[in-house]
């Protein structure tokens, strides 16, 4: 029983962070049963224990991720600066690579800020403070929400410019059709 009880605190400490933050209008609406703080309590240290694996997983989808929006941005700004060398309108691409940029930097604040409340939910002394605890675990939860909506962000911006570039090539390949 012990042990149902563990997968199931486990279990819900994971889906908690997957699912949307909900703000209560109310703080008392956000009391919790002594029962349930007493579940807490007994069943936290383990629940952190999987937090921490989740946590070393974001950072390595975070370092991959990161890497590629940067990776993509340069390249981005690189066929900007050279088409508008070669004297193309270029006035539909800036603007989306300069968004990207803002919602990159967007991202690695969002990011850091996610981390850091991680490492609070991680390291604290959840069995003496499981109300404490649950309360950690919901804002990170909504710091989580936050990155996927970044990220959905970033990759709208993405298809914009990909959309962009299209149009781009169509008009450039028309034009020097018609100039032949």
């Amino acid at each position: 029983m012990r042990r149902l009880v563990l997968i199931a605190t486990i279990w819900l400490a994971a889906v908690s962070l997957l699912q949307p933050l909900h703000a209560f209008a109310d703080p008392a609406d956000s009391a919790l049963s002594q029962d349930n703080l007493t579940i807490i309590s007994r069943t936290c240290v383990a629940a952190q224990g999987q937090l921490a694996r989740v946590q070393i997983n974001d950072k390595l989808v975070r370092i991959n991720r990161g890497g590629s929006y940067s990776s993509l941005l340069k390249l981005m700004n690189s066929f900007n600066s050279r088409a508008a060398s070669n004297n193309y309108d270029v006035s539909s691409l800036v603007p989306l690579s300069s968004s990207l940029s803002d919602k990159y930097q967007q991202f690695v604040g969002d990011f850091t800020k996610y981390d850091n409340s991680m490492d609070n939910v991680v390291q604290m002394n959840c069995q003496n403070q499981p109300a404490v605890f649950y309360s950690a675990l919901t804002q990170t939860r909504g710091l989580r929400v936050q990155l996927a909506g970044d990220i959905k962000d970033m990759d709208q911006v993405v298809d914009q410019y990909q959309q962009s570039v299209v149009q781009f090539r169509a008009t450039v390949v028309s034009h020097e059709g018609s100039s032949q």
